[in-house]
C-alpha cells in the first residue's frame, strides 16, 4: 500500500522458529530517507503476552525517514497475516523470532521471496543504524535477544523500553495494578495520586533490586478458585467482587484498597508442549513454597524450580551482565510516565531499575526523549520535563523526571528519532538544544498572516438591558471563509477594554488567525466608548456582562465556537473567573490569567505601601477584608475574590506570572500559588502556571510556605516583554483546541482551505457495514455515509450541516442535522427527504434547537435529544409531543432538569436513558418522568449511554477520553481509555465494542483486552 509519505510491504522472514511460513513481517517505507545517506531501520518487539500484531498506520502517517518494522511472533494471527510456529508467550521461540528480524534489518538475511531489506527503494538502507523499541514486555524478549546472542547484533546500536516491567514480579502485577483501580481520576486513598488505589499495601516501597522486590507474605494464602492471595482481613477466604478472573477486592467500594482488604495475585496461563500450566512470579512462587503452600495446590501450578526456568527465558532483569558483555556499545532509553499503563507503584520500581541496571554497567543511559524532538512533533510545546542523560534516578525522585504529557506514540516516535539521529551524528551529548538534523528544533511558525478589519460600536446588551461598547479585530470575513478562535479580553482596574481609538491594541494575535474582542463593561471606559449603566467593579453586574459578550461572540458566523478563550489582566481575574465559575455552562475552553489577585488582601494591596492601599480605597470604596471584616464589606467581596470561583471553572487555566509582579512587592507569589492550587482542586481538566517553555509541571500542587518547591517564574517583568508573553500563551492555549485555521488566501476567492473531518455518530448495520455521520471541524460539508469494512463509501447523504445522528430503519435514514436545528428522513433509494421538523408545528410551539439525537420508536413515533432545549422528547409525524422530560430551554441539576444532554435512547422496558451531558451523569426516566436509575461517578461531558443486554451499561465518557462498562451498582468492570474527545459507542454481538474516537477522526473495534482490531480513519 502506498501513501503520500510512505508505503508498506507484506513480507516472510525465514527462521526455524516459524515453520515453512516463515514471521508475518509489515516493513514501511519512507518516501524520502532521513539522511543524505540514507534510511535508518527500526524494529519493533511487541508487548502484552499475545504474538504481537500487524497494525498498519494511518494514511497521514509520517515515518520521517525512517524504515519502521513490525512483525508476529510465532503463531501469531491477524488481518490474513500469520507467522508459523507456536507461540511460547515471550520464550526461546519469540527471542529467536526478534533475532532473525533483526539479521533481516542489518541486510543479513533476505526473505521468503529471496529479497533483502534494501531491494524495495532506490535509497540505502543503513544497516548499521538499527534500533529496538521494547513496547512494554517486549522490552524483556529485545533484552533476552541481546542476552543471547554474542554476534550477529554489530548494527544495533539503540533499545528503547517503553515502561518495561522488568522483572517477572512486574509482569504479574504483584505490586498493584492500574487496571484494578475502578477509576483512575478518582484519588479515592487521598495521597494525591489518583491512579494508584489498586497498589499492594504489602508492598514496601523503595525496597526492589534488580531481581525481587520485598512484599510482607506473613498473609498470603491459597484458594482453589483464586489461586495465591493476601488475606489481610484473616477471615480464611479470598473477599472480592465480581465473577473471576475479573475481580476486584475493594468490596467496600471506596474506590481503593485498605489494609485489611485482600490482594489477588495474578499468574500466567500458559499452554506449553500441549500442556495447560499456571505460572505465578516467582517471588510469589518461592514464597508460597516457603509457607508450606504447595500442600494443596494442584500440579498445573508451577512449582518455584518451574518458574524460575520459566521466567530466566523470558525476564530482562536476570540477564543484565550478559547483555553488557555481548553489547558493550549498546545505546539505552527508558520511556517512564507518571500514571503507567500497568503498574501502579507509586514509586515506579521497574523504571528505576532497568534505568539503574543499564547505567552502572556503563551504558548510556537517558529517561525520556529530549524536549526538542517532542516540540518538534507535537508542533506545539507541551509541558515536559527536560532530564538530562545518566542523571541519578531513584526511587524518591523518579516522579520528579516522568512524564505527564501521555502521547505514548508520540513520545515513542520522538525516542526513535532522537536515537537514530544520535547514532548517525554519532553525538552521546547528555543533553540537546535542538532536533539534531534541523537547523531549528521546532517545525516552522505557520506563515499564515491576515488582513484585518476592526468591527465596534453598542454590539452587545448586558442582561439588565445596557449597551455595551465592543471592539473586534478580527481577518477580513469578505477575503477568509473560515471559523476562526477567538480570545476575550477582561481588563485590570475597572475592567477597560476599549480604552482609545483602534490602535489602542492591548494584545496582537489578530494578523494570526486568533479574533480579539475588547469591551467596557457597564459606566467603564472613555467617554466616547463609555458603555451604558453604572460601574460594578468586577461584580456580579460586570461578570454578567462578559457573559453577554461571550454569548454574542459565540452567535457570530466566522467564530469556532468550540475554540473561545479569555485572558485577564490583574484585577480582570474577578470578572473572568466569577463569570466563568458561576456560567460553567458557556464552555469558555480557557482561562489566562495573567497576574489577578485572587484574594481582598491582594488585591487591596495590603503587602504594597499605605498609598497603594489608600489608592485601591479611592478608586473601588472598599478596604482588604483584613481591615474591614464588616458585614458590608464581606458582601461586597465575596463577588470579587477570583478565588472563591475558579474551582468551578470546568475549562483549562494557565496562570501567568512574572519573576517581578506588575504591582505586588517582589517575592510575593501567594495570589500565583493559591489560584493555581484552587483550581488544581477543582474543575478545571489542565492547570498550570507559566509558558511551557518555563517547565512547570501540570495539575500540581504547590506549599506556600516553601520557596524551594515553588514553580519557574517568567523573568523579570511582565510589562517589558507583554506581546511576547501573551502571544504565546494565546497560541498555546489555541493549539490546545483545534489551532488556527490556515488558510491564508488574499485575493483568490476561489481558493479552498483543506479542513479536518471527523466523525460523531457510528452504528453496525446488520449486513456488517457501518453508518457514519461525518462533520468538518472548522465548519463546513456534514453527511452521513455508509461504508463496507475496507473504508470503501457505498452510500451517502450530503448537504448537512453539523450532522451528530443518523439510524436506519427499512428504507429509511433518521438524521438529527444539528446545525440545521432539525430532524430529516431520507428515503435511502431515492435520497430525497420525506419528512422534516421544519415542516410541522411542535405542539407546544416551540422550536428544535440543537437536536443531536434522534431514534425511531415507532414506524411514525421519533425520539429527540433536544440539546440547547435543555430536554427530551417523543413525538409523532405530526409535530404532537408525547412526552418530554426536562424544562423547555431551561437547564437545572436536580431530578426534572437537563442541561445540554445527548443520546437518549428507549429502552425495552419503556424507560428512556439519557446523557445529562453538563451535570455529568446518566439518567434513567420511567414513563411518568421519575428518575429510576442515576450514574456521575467521576464523569466528564458524558454523551452516550447504551444499557446492554446484561443489565450493565456502556458509557462514552467523553472529556476523560474513554470508554467505560458499568454494572447496575456503578462499579465500573471495564474501561478502554486513551481516547480523544470519544462521541458513541456500541457492543458488538461478538464482544468487540465500536468507538467513534471523534479528536481523532476515527472509528475503531476494540475486544474486551484492550486491543484495537480494526480502524477506519477519515481523511481532511
Amino acid at each position: 500500500m502506498e501513501y503520500e509519505k510512505y508505503f508498506y510491504t507484506i513480507v516472510w522472514i525465514p527462521c526455524d522458529c516459524a515453520g515453512e511460513k516463515g514471521l508475518a513481517t509489515m516493513v514501511i517505507y519512507p518516501k524520502q530517507p532521513r539522511y543524505e545517506e540514507g534510511a535508518p531501520v527500526v524494529v519493533t518487539s511487541q508487548g502484552g503476552h499475545t504474538p504481537g500484531k500487524i497494525q498498519p498506520p494511518p494514511p497521514d502517517f509520517d515515518p520521517h525517514g525512517i524504515v519502521w518494522i513490525e512483525f508476529l511472533f510465532p503463531g501469531g494471527r491477524m488481518e490474513g497475516f500469520e507467522s508459523g510456529g507456536v507461540f511460547d508467550y515471550g520464550g526461546r521461540a519469540c527471542i529467536e523470532a526478534l533475532y532473525t528480524v533483526l539479521q533481516y534489518a542489518q541486510g543479513r538475511i533476505s526473505n521468503t521471496a529471496g529479497k533483502r531489506i534494501s531491494d524495495y527503494v532506490n535509497y540505502p538502507i543503513l544497516t548499521d543504524n538499527v534500533g529496538v523499541i521494547g513496547n512494554s514486555n517486549g522490552g524483556n524478549i529485545a533484552g533476552q535477544v541481546f542476552a543471547r546472542y554474542r554476534e550477529g547484533l554489530e548494527g544495533v546500536n539503540y533499545v528503547i523500553f517503553y515502561e518495561t516491567p522488568a522483572g517477572d514480579h512486574y509482569v504479574l502485577g504483584d505490586l498493584g495494578r492500574i487496571g484494578d483501580d475502578p477509576n483512575r481520576l478518582e484519588d479515592a486513598d487521598g495521597d494525591g495520586i489518583p491512579w494508584d488505589d489498586a497498589r499492594n499495601l504489602k508492598y514496601i516501597e523503595g525496597s526492589c533490586d534488580e531481581t525481587s522486590c520485598q512484599i510482607d507474605f506473613s498473609t498470603l494464602a491459597y484458594d482453589p478458585t483464586v489461586g495465591f492471595y493476601l488475606d489481610n482481613n484473616g477471615d480464611g477466604k479470598p473477599n472480592y467482587v465480581g465473577r473471576y478472573p475479573r475481580v476486584r477486592t475493594d468490596v467496600d467500594g471506596s474506590g481503593a484498597l485498605e489494609p485489611d482488604e485482600d490482594f489477588i495475585f495474578m499468574a500466567l496461563n500458559v499452554n506449553l508442549e500441549d500442556r495447560r500450566r499456571l505460572v505465578y512470579s516467582y517471588l510469589v512462587t518461592k514464597a508460597a513454597w516457603d509457607k508450606g503452600l504447595f500442600q494443596n495446590v494442584p500440579e498445573d501450578v508451577m512449582r518455584p524450580d518451574e518458574a524460575l526456568k520459566f521466567w530466566l527465558d523470558r525476564e530482562i532483569c536476570y540477564h543484565y551482565d550478559e547483555i553488557s558483555q555481548n553489547m558493550p556499545w549498546l545505546k539505552v532509553m527508558q520511556l517512564g510516565f507518571m500514571e503507567d499503563h500497568v503498574q501502579a507503584t507509586r514509586d515506579h520500581p521497574h523504571v528505576v531499575i532497568n534505568y539503574n541496571a543499564f547505567k552502572k554497567r556503563g551504558h548510556w543511559v537517558r529517561l525520556n526523549p529530549d524536549k526538542s524532538y517532542i516540540e518538534y512533533l507535537a508542533g506545539v510545546k507541551p509541558s515536559v520535563k527536560e532530564n538530562h542523560a545518566n542523571i541519578d534516578l531513584t526511587f524518591d525522585n523518579v516522579v520528579r523526571h516522568l512524564l505527564l504529557f501521555r502521547d505514548v506514540r508520540l513520545i515513542i516516535q520522538a525516542a526513535v528519532l532522537e536515537m537514530a539521529d544520535r547514532t548517525q551524528l554519532n553525538n552521546w551529548s547528555e543533553d540537546l538544544d535542538r532536533v539534531l538534523i534541523l537547523e531549528e528544533s521546532t517545525p516552522p511558525q505557520p506563515s499564515c498572516r491576515y488582513e484585518i478589519e476592526v468591527v465596534e460600536g453598542y454590539l452587545v446588551t448586558a442582561p439588565n438591558h445596557n449597551k455595551l461598547y465592543v471592539r473586534i479585530y478580527q481577518p477580513k470575513t469578505s477575503l477568509y471563509d473560515a471559523k476562526f478562535p477567538v480570545v476575550i479580553y477582561s481588563g485590570g482596574g475597572r475592567g477597560e477594554g476599549v480604552v482609545g481609538g483602534p490602535e489602542k491594541r492591548i494584545l496582537g494575535v489578530a494578523e494570526l488567525g486568533v479574533i480579539e474582542v475588547y469591551f467596557n463593561p457597564e459606566g467603564v471606559g472613555p467617554p466616547q466608548y463609555r458603555s451604558e449603566g453604572t460601574p460594578d467593579f468586577g461584580g456580579f453586574r460586570q461578570q454578567d456582562d462578559l457573559m453577554a459578550v461571550i454569548e454574542y461572540v459565540k452567535s457570530l458566523p466566522n467564530v469556532n465556537p468550540d475554540n473561545i478563550g479569555v485572558i485577564s489582566f490583574s484585577f480582570g481575574i474577578a470578572t473572568a473567573a466569577g463569570c466563568l465559575g458561576r456560567h460553567p455552562e458557556l464552555d469558555v475552553k480557557y482561562l489566562i490569567d495573567v497576574e489577578g489577585p485572587s484574594h481582598s488582601v491582594i488585591a487591596a494591596m495590603d503587602y504594597g505601601t499605605e498609598e497603594q492601599q489608600r489608592s485601591f480605597y479611592e478608586a473601588f470604596g472598599h478596604w482588604s477584608l483584613a481591615k474591614d471584616p464588616s458585614p458590608e464589606n464581606q458582601a461586597w467581596w465575596a463577588e470579587r475574590e477570583a478565588y472563591r470561583y475558579i474551582g468551578n471553572f470546568t475549562g483549562a487555566y494557565l496562570r501567568i506570572q512574572g519573576e517581578i509582579d506588575h504591582i505586588q512587592p517582589m517575592g510575593v507569589y501567594e495570589h500565583a500559588l493559591i489560584m493555581n492550587n484552587e483550581a488544581v482542586k477543582g474543575k478545571p481538566w489542565w492547570v498550570r502556571i507559566g509558558l511551557a517553555e518555563q517547565g512547570n509541571p501540570v495539575n500540581q500542587i504547590y506549599p506556600l510556605d516553601d520557596p524551594s518547591k515553588w514553580p519557574k517564574w517568567i523573568p523579570g517583568r511582565l510589562k517589558d516583554k507583554w506581546k511576547e508573553v501573551t502571544t504565546k500563551a494565546i497560541l498555546e492555549m489555541v493549539e490546545m483546541f483545534g489551532g488556527i485555521p490556515q488558510i491564508c488566501k488574499t485575493t483568490f476567492r476561489t481558493e479552498q482551505p483543506i479542513k479536518k473531518k471527523s466523525i460523531h455518530d457510528v452504528d453496525m448495520l446488520d449486513n456488517g457495514h457501518l453508518l457514519l455521520t461525518t462533520f468538518t471541524v472548522e465548519g463546513g460539508r456534514s453527511s452521513v455515509i455508509e461504508i463496507d469494512k475496507n473504508g470503501n463509501i457505498l452510500w451517502s447523504f450530503e448537504d448537512l450541516n453539523f450532522a451528530h445522528g443518523a439510524e436506519i430503519r427499512g428504507d429509511l435514514v433518521l438524521i438529527s442535522d444539528t446545525g440545521n436545528d432539525r430532524v430529516i428522513i431520507v428515503d435511502k433509494k431515492t435520497r430525497r427527504i420525506v419528512w422534516s421538523s421544519d415542516n410541522v408545528t411542535l405542539s407546544d410551539g416551540s422550536k428544535l434547537n440543537y437536536p443531536n439525537d434522534a431514534d425511531f420508536i415507532e414506524d411514525d413515533r421519533i425520539l429527540i435529544t433536544d440539546r440547547n432545549n435543555h430536554r427530551v422528547i417523543e413525538i409523532d409525524l405530526n409535530g404532537k409531543i408525547l412526552w418530554q422530560f426536562g424544562e423547555t430551554g431551561v437547564p437545572g441539576s436536580d431530578l426534572s432538569h437537563l442541561k445540554f444532554p445527548h443520546n437518549a435512547d428507549k429502552l425495552p422496558n419503556g424507560n428512556t436513558i439519557i446523557c445529562d451531558s453538563e451535570n455529568n451523569r446518566i439518567l434513567e426516566i420511567d414513563p411518568s418522568g421519575n428518575v429510576v436509575w442515576i450514574y456521575e461517578n467521576g464523569l466528564s461531558w458524558p454523551r452516550d449511554a447504551d444499557r446492554l443486554p446484561n443489565g450493565n451499561t456502556l458509557i462514552v465518557d467523553s472529556k476523560n477520553g474513554r470508554v467505560i462498562e458499568v454494572d447496575p451498582k456503578g462499579n465500573i468492570i471495564w474501561s478502554f481509555g486513551e481516547l480523544v474527545l470519544p462521541y458513541d459507542a456500541d457492543a458488538l454481538p461478538d464482544g468487540g465494542v465500536l468507538i467513534s474516537d471523534s479528536g481523532r477522526s476515527r472509528v475503531i473495534i476494540v475486544d474486551r483486552s484492550g486491543d484495537i482490531l480494526w480502524e477506519f480513519r477519515i481523511s481532511s
